[in-house]
């Protein structure tokens, strides 16, 4: 009985796990020269979902900090989304898309220099 009851609990455990696990993407981008960007990406997803997006720049050693933060809704189908981003230094940065349920898919993104 003991062991039934067990194997429920770990099934439980296990779906409600996946239930609420989301759907994460990174891409790296290396900056030549200090100037003012913007985020030009296509994102799409099956039904509404919400998307955290967020830059960091990546330090020597690896450690990310935060530079840009956003979150968007994004409907069923495709759709092109721009964020402006600021003035970005000569460096590495991690762009993370975070989908809130699991699955979205990234389409072509770059870090674009605004003139």
């Amino acid at each position: 009985m003991k062991k039934i009851i067990l194997l429920v609990l770990v099934f439980v455990f296990a779906f409600n796990t996946n239930v609420f696990a989301s759907y994460t993407e990174t891409r790296e981008y290396s900056i030549m020269g200090g100037a003012y960007y913007e985020i030009d990406t296509a994102l799409e997803n099956y039904t509404y979902d919400t998307v955290k997006v967020t830059l960091y720049s990546k330090g020597p050693i690896g450690q990310l900090d935060s530079v840009f933060s956003t979150t968007v809704n994004v409907g069923p189908g495709l759709g092109p989304f721009n964020f402006y981003v600021g003035y970005l230094t000569h460096t590495k940065y991690v762009l993370k898309f975070e989908f809130q349920g699991n699955s979205g898919a990234i389409g072509p993104t770059q870090l674009q220099q605004v003139y």
